[in-house]
């Protein structure tokens, strides 16, 4: 329950996220904690009245950390956290003046917060997209594939969080592996060499009969850092890809990012649906995951949309086209029916949203 300041930079706003994510924990405590929330009210009397009804003045957060750590809060780090939770509209301040607060501000939870905090995506959207790179790298693979020719191809895959499904998932494109004589997946790791792991394509691969999406199943690997879904993004949300794409003069496939947005929801001449984002790819992108700023991924990088005479007729460049996480959420529900549902998709009942208001 403590939240540990981290004392080499009292100012930085990663260095003392357990912090923030105290705040938040504190003003959903009403809904996701009653015995935090009960601990909260006895320890903040003087503001009881306003507590109980959901809102708090930020003495309130100071003081209940001071209480569990003994040690004071940097303001500098309150009134950030403050204005960023209230810039990403996961908090709202209600200014002087009001019938509430006749004095001074009082803060109260949106119930975006409480979407937030069970996915755990507080971190991601707080401190953005470098964060998120740092923290989920490991789980991006470089996909070596050798054909039946001897040469070698690289792709990417990513692991799907144990959270959401029962089984230790990479997923990636069928395009990328189905052609495969060996598969090899290299990771980041923090030993000299990436940690390389052999599939065993005729028993560790199932893919999608309708989509270019193919699942690799895992035995014994750590995916609590590993990405989850987001199947419900927006026009012109920013995004993210991650891949292994060849880069010319350098001596292996690195892992590289692009920043970028979604551009529209289209769907091919077979029907298919598929997303246009402008974040760039090249070869050896196939597979990887496309990852908002909460850190889920809302696609999968697959191919360009790119007709050579519309180019040479009318000037029409290519779009990235990207697989949406909910056609990989059908797959996996399809092939993989026992997974555990209590991770996964986390959607606000009426009770949460109306003791939020």
């Amino acid at each position: 329950m403590k939240s540990k300041i981290n004392r080499k930079d009292p100012h930085s706003l990663e260095d003392n996220i357990d912090f923030v994510e105290l705040i938040v924990r504190m003003m959903t405590a009403q809904v996701l904690d009653i015995e935090l929330f009960a601990d909260i009210l006895s320890s903040c009397s003087n503001n009881g009245i306003f507590i109980k009804q959901g809102y708090f003045h930020d003495e309130d957060f100071s003081n209940y950390q001071q209480k569990i750590e003994n040690r004071g809060t940097p303001l500098p780090v309150l009134y950030s956290s403050l204005t960023i939770l209230e810039k990403e509209g996961i908090i709202t301040a209600m200014k002087p003046g009001n019938s509430i607060s006749r004095a001074k501000i009082v803060y109260f939870a949106n119930p975006k917060a409480i979407e937030i905090h069970r996915q755990k995506t507080l971190r991601n959207i707080l401190l953005g997209f470098d964060y998120i790179i740092r923290r989920h790298r490991k789980s991006i693979f470089k996909v070596v594939i050798t054909n039946s020719d001897g040469d070698e191809n690289i792709g990417t895959g990513f692991l799907l969080n144990s959270t959401f499904s029962s089984r230790s998932l990479v997923i990636t494109n069928k395009h990328v592996v189905i052609d495969a004589v060996s598969i090899r997946l290299l990771c980041d790791s923090d030993e000299a060499e990436s940690k390389e792991i052999l599939v065993d394509k005729k028993n560790d691969i199932v893919f999608d009969k309708h989509n270019d999406i193919a699942a690799i199943t895992l035995k014994d690997i750590d995916s609590s850092d590993a990405l989850i879904p987001n199947t419900a993004p927006k026009i012109l949300d920013e995004v993210v890809t991650l891949g292994y794409p060849a880069v010319p003069r350098t001596n292996d496939a690195y892992l590289v990012a692009h920043k970028g947005e979604i551009n529209s929801f289209v769907k091919d001449y077979e029907s298919k649906s598929y997303f246009l984002f402008s974040a760039k790819t090249s070869p050896g992108n196939s597979g990887g995951p496309i990852i908002d700023k909460t850190g889920r991924f809302v696609g999968i990088v697959t191919q360009n949309f790119f007709e050579e005479n519309s180019f040479k007729e009318k000037g029409i460049t290519p779009y990235h086209a990207g697989i949406p996480a909910s056609e990989v959420v059908s797959f996996i529900e399809k092939k993989f029916p026992s997974r555990n549902r209590s991770g996964g998709f986390i959607r606000l009942t009426h009770n949460d949203s109306a003791l939020l208001q």
